[in-house]
Formats: structure tokens, C-alpha cells, sequence
């Protein structure tokens, strides 16, 4: 033991007579050199000690982190430019599919999820979340307005929770939010649209307590629903097309069984339709038209029984109490 005590003595004490050597050298060679190069051979020992600080900080981090289950991204969250233009847009189909499912999965009926999908196709026929209508009053899947402050809410409260107010799972959520308490007039939805399994009937009750597009068009059809009595007999935009639209979802989602991400021949050939684009860039007005006619004010039914009857009491005979409903 002593010995190996001594070899290791012995070992360091001749290594130290060599360092010593080695930097009595160097200091004859430092000192001969110019004041230039003294200059410039400190810095470059100082770059290369803060390089090794860095190095070894870097290190440890990354050590640490491992440690404790942290992952490092390997991309930045702010996506350059060129990145954000490469993303692949979703077809109309998925976007579709994509709001169906998020409905859906909040526990609406079917019927339902295709009467208020009826009203996104008349809002935005695209299904674009950023799109925004009447001079930029009216933004997103369903054009909410200033109004109520409804449009700044939707910030707001995606805002608050997490979720970009320019997406379609922003939006549907905010809406689902709305339906479920955080608007007064829209909660009266939410037990109906978790029950009912009419179409027709979830297509026109979105309509006046969700969207609330009430119109003084004659020709526009009228609500005849039973949930919101104070807006019986009132027409509403577009009211013919948004159960005409909810129609054709009911029949693809549920009389044809078509599940989300299943596109049919049908689709393909819609979206491939240089007349299916003119229909989408028409106004309502114009569509409605086309479809309706000048007299219409009636919604198709299954059995062609569902008339619109006349309101108990004409809008016309209470003006003051007519135009306070109609805004919101």
C-alpha cells in the first residue's frame, strides 16, 4: 500500500516538474512576442473558454431535462412563412366531417349535428373559420356579429382557453359554449338538440335561437317552431335553404350511413363542378330565389304536410315590440 502511495506521489510530482517546464516556456515565448500578438492570443483563449461555458451549460441542460421526462421541441413554435404556405388545406368534405365529429362527440343527435350543419352551409359556405361577411361585420362558421358583443366574445373566451378563435375546433367549441349556458337566448338548444331526432325541425330552431337572422323579407319563409313561441310566424334568411341543406346531411350521415373520411362519388364529383363554385360565390338572395321562387314561403317536408302557418299576431300590428326582437 505504501508503495502504490509512493508510485502515485512520485507520478504526480514528475508531472508537475514537466507543467512547469512546459509554462516556464511559454511565459519566454510569450514574452518575446509583440504586443498584437499578446492581444490577440488573450482573446482567443477567452473566446474558447466562454465556447467551453456554453458547450457545457447546453450539456447539462439537456441532461436535465432528460431527467425529468422534459422534451425538447425540435422546430419552433413560430412556423416560418414558407412552412405555414405548405400545409395542406383541408378539402370541404373534411371540413365538414371535421365539425360532424366534434358535434357529434358533445353528445348532439345526429339529426341535430345535420340541422346545424345546415346553417353553417348557409353562413359559410366553405366552411372557413376566418371568413368574414357584410363589411366585416359578420365573422366565421357562423358569421357571429358585434352584436351582443358575440363576435369579441368568441376571441375572448378561445382566448382564455386554449384555442385558436380562427379555427373550425375554436369555433365549434365556442358555439357548443354558447349552447351549453354562456349565451342566455342559445341554451334553450341544448336539451332539444341532444334529444331530437328531426332534422327539419333542429334546422329551423338553429336557426332562430342560434343564428336569430330574422328578416322582414315576405318572401323568406317563417319559424313555426315551438322552443323560442315570441318569434312564431317571423321570417328568417335563407330558411328554405338551411333545412334544404340539412336535408342533404341528414341524407349522406344518416340515411346513407356515411361515416367521416368516407367520400362518396357524389362528393367528388361536387367538388370537381365549376357550377357547384358558382353556386357557393351567389348571394343567399340570388340562390333563394333560384330555388324558392318569388311566392314561396313554405319548407319542404317528407310528406309535404308542413306548412308554415300564418303568426297568431302580425309584427305588423306591434311595430315597437317587432323591431326590438329582431336585434341582437
Amino acid at each position: 500500500m505504501k508503495k502504490a502511495i509512493k508510485l502515485v506521489a512520485l507520478f504526480f510530482k514528475s508531472l508537475f516538474r514537466v507543467l512547469k517546464r512546459r509554462l516556464i516556456s511559454l511565459k519566454r515565448k510569450f514574452s518575446s512576442l509583440s504586443s498584437f500578438s499578446k492581444a490577440v492570443l488573450i482573446t482567443s483563449f477567452i473566446l474558447m473558454m466562454l465556447l467551453l461555458i456554453v458547450l457545457i451549460s447546453v450539456g447539462a441542460t439537456k441532461l436535465t431535462n432528460k431527467r425529468r421526462g422534459v422534451r425538447v421541441p425540435v422546430q419552433s413554435l413560430e412556423e416560418s412563412a414558407e412552412e405555414i404556405e405548405e400545409k395542406v388545406e383541408l378539402t370541404l368534405r373534411e371540413k365538414e366531417d371535421l365539425v360532424y365529429t366534434l358535434l357529434l362527440k358533445e353528445g348532439f343527435t345526429k339529426e341535430a349535428v345535420c340541422g346545424i350543419m345546415g346553417n353553417i352551409s348557409v353562413e359559410c359556405t366553405t366552411y372557413d373559420p376566418e371568413l368574414s361577411g357584410n363589411n366585416d361585420v359578420t365573422y366565421g362558421l357562423f358569421q357571429w356579429n358585434d352584436v351582443g358583443d358575440r363576435k369579441q366574445r368568441l376571441k375572448d373566451w378561445c382566448g382564455e382557453n386554449n384555442y385558436q378563435y380562427d379555427s373550425i375546433e375554436g369555433q365549434v367549441a365556442f358555439a357548443i359554449y354558447e349552447i351549453k349556458g354562456g349565451d342566455s337566448i342559445a341554451c334553450r338548444l341544448d336539451s332539444f338538440l341532444r334529444s331530437t331526432h328531426d332534422a327539419y325541425t333542429a334546422s329551423q330552431e338553429f336557426t332562430a335561437g342560434f343564428e336569430r337572422c330574422v328578416t322582414e323579407n315576405p318572401k323568406e319563409a317563417k319559424y313555426t317552431g315551438s322552443i323560442y313561441p315570441e318569434f312564431y310566424g317571423y321570417h328568417y334568411q335563407s330558411m328554405f335553404m338551411r333545412v334544404s341543406r340539412s336535408l342533404n346531411y341528414y341524407t349522406r350521415y344518416v340515411e346513407r350511413g356515411e361515416e367521416p373520411g368516407q367520400e362518396s362519388d357524389e362528393d367528388s364529383e361536387r367538388a370537381s363542378s365549376a357550377e357547384d363554385t358558382e353556386i357557393a360565390s351567389k348571394s343567399q338572395d340570388e340562390e333563394m330565389d333560384e330555388i324558392t321562387g318569388e311566392e314561396s314561403e313554405e319548407l319542404p317536408h317528407a310528406d309535404n304536410d308542413w306548412p308554415f302557418e300564418e303568426p297568431t299576431t302580425s309584427p305588423d300590428s306591434d311595430k315597437d315590440t317587432w323591431e326590438s326582437k329582431s336585434i341582437w
